[in-house]
């Protein structure tokens, strides 16, 4: 008699906690940047149960917000404009402007170890949360703009992008 209550509760157990898994999974957004408009926008597919309050946006250095070697995470907001958070039929869309000029003033930024060739990296940092209290699951984007300042102007040459999940590991 206990050993089908036990397997009963085991079995519901595990449906539900793959349910809440599905819930909060987030898995590599689609990336463009539009070198016009100097904006990015992230894609992310979703839960259709997600809302925009669960939803948590930030920009940080291409250390993301828990470096790896312990240091804490620089959030960058000079320079950013975060454009569009919205969730809808199970999209979620992460839309932010570059202001050039002020982020290739900001060392922690940009890298210039190739003056001809700098390059700024940031990383987006898409974020779900409970109750607007606690952050159940997120995904970090590292984004790289490279630029070709060979010529006579300043062109924007290509776009690298990485993704981690949660616990850390490439998605990308």
């Amino acid at each position: 008699m206990m050993k089908p209550l036990i397997f009963a509760f085991f079995f519901v157990f595990a449906n539900v906690r793959a349910g809440l898994l599905d819930m909060w999974k987030l898995d590599n957004p689609i990336v463009d940047f539009s070198s016009e408009s100097n904006t990015f926008r992230l894609s992310y597919d979703l839960n259709k149960d997600v809302t925009k309050e669960s939803v948590h946006v930030k920009v940080f250095t291409a250390a993301c917000q828990d470096p790896q070697d312990g240091t804490e995470g620089i959030e960058v907001t000079d320079g950013i404009t975060v454009q569009n958070t919205d969730v809808s039929d199970g999209k979620g869309i992460f839309e932010f402007k570059l202001d050039i000029k002020t982020l290739s003033n900001n060392s922690d930024v940009i890298d210039t170890s190739n003056p001809q060739r700098p390059s700024i990296k940031l990383c987006a940092r898409y974020m779900l949360w409970t109750g607007g209290t606690y952050e159940v699951s997120f995904i970090e984007s590292i984004l790289a703009l490279n630029f070709d300042l060979t010529d006579a102007g300043f062109v924007f040459s290509n776009l690298v992008s990485k993704n981690f999940d949660s616990s850390g590991t490439e998605v990308s």
